[in-house]
């Protein structure tokens, strides 16, 4: 084993919801030695969470846009728990919230929840709430890699791949929590930075006016990394996460709409393509090299 001053340290920066936790988390699993008891039931606790904060989102937005509840039965019941906060889901719960989530309304707003800041992986959930919200249910890896929270601290993870270990360090993406990473900078043999590329029609939730776009922002953060002097020697990866989402919402939300100057196709290729040109035009050494990939960090295969 090498010595921990000589471990390769990766860094993993992008701003918030871009999957960079996600993307630990596959490391773990490919890597690592996966999700401890202990870890596996925290993460059974947010993934309850997950699902009544996002049934709750829902029906809020249906309120919002003056959408109709047909089932006002159901949802009072759902309403008189979601405040519980139980560690576990009542046996006549879920089949409520599975009617719920299969209302006409909130199936009319599920494409526009991730634009009210409802995390992308609430379908994924609510449509097996009647198989997670069983007692005694232990979630897999799937669930492990769609459970979202903010991440808020610094996590270190070192991972064995071949003789060497590598130190990878992930900190939190939101506004608030960017001047964390400069401490990480130095020695870091590798930078990882993550993107949603299907955040081009959201706004950060952080700013208060919601004015801000999401792959604007995370664009001008990319060319502060890149361009910073103390990381001029470090490897670059961009991550375009997210692609099936991505691809999933450009048949409804064309992507000139958010981006003007656009005026290509309204194809996820030809799309791709200009957003990776977009995030290269940041660098001041317009010959350094960028590794780009597509990416799904929820995909195993």
């Amino acid at each position: 084993m090498i010595q921990e001053k000589d471990d390769p340290r990766l860094l993993i920066l992008g701003s918030g919801d871009s999957g960079k936790t996600t993307l630990l988390k596959q490391m773990r699993l490919f890597y690592g030695e996966g999700f401890t008891l202990e870890e596996i039931e925290a993460y059974r606790l947010l993934l309850l969470e997950n699902v009544i904060n996002c049934m709750s989102a829902y029906l809020a937005l249906c309120d919002h846009l003056n959408l109709p509840i047909i089932h006002q039965h159901e949802r009072l019941h759902y309403v008189s728990y979601s405040h519980a906060g139980r560690s576990y889901l009542p046996a006549d719960l879920p089949p409520i919230i599975s009617i719920l989530w299969n209302e006409p309304s909130v199936q009319q707003v599920v494409l526009l929840g991730p634009n009210y800041h409802i995390q992308d992986t609430a379908p994924y959930f609510l449509s097996r709430v009647e198989t997670i919200g069983k007692v005694g249910y232990k979630p897999t890896n799937q669930d492990i890699l769609h459970v979202r929270a903010p991440t808020l601290a610094v996590s270190e993870t070192i991972f064995k791949i071949g003789i060497h270990h590598y130190r990878l360090f992930d900190v939190g993406g939101q506004r608030g929590l960017r001047k964390q990473w400069a401490p990480f900078f130095d020695n870091c043999h590798s930078i990882l930075f993550v993107t949603s590329i299907a955040s081009y029609d959201q706004t950060l939730e952080e700013e208060r006016e919601h004015s801000v776009n999401r792959l604007h922002d995370a664009i001008e953060l990319f060319g502060g990394v890149i361009n910073n002097r103390i990381l001029q020697n470090s490897e670059v990866l961009l991550f375009l996460n997210k692609k099936d989402i991505f691809e999933e919402k450009l048949k409804h939300l064309p992507f000139s709409k958010f981006f003007p100057r656009y005026r290509g196709p309204n194809d996820p290729e030809s799309i791709a393509r200009y957003v990776a040109a977009l995030f290269k035009a940041q660098r001041w050494d317009q010959n350094r090299k960028i590794m780009i990939h597509r990416t799904c960090c929820t995909d195993t295969r």
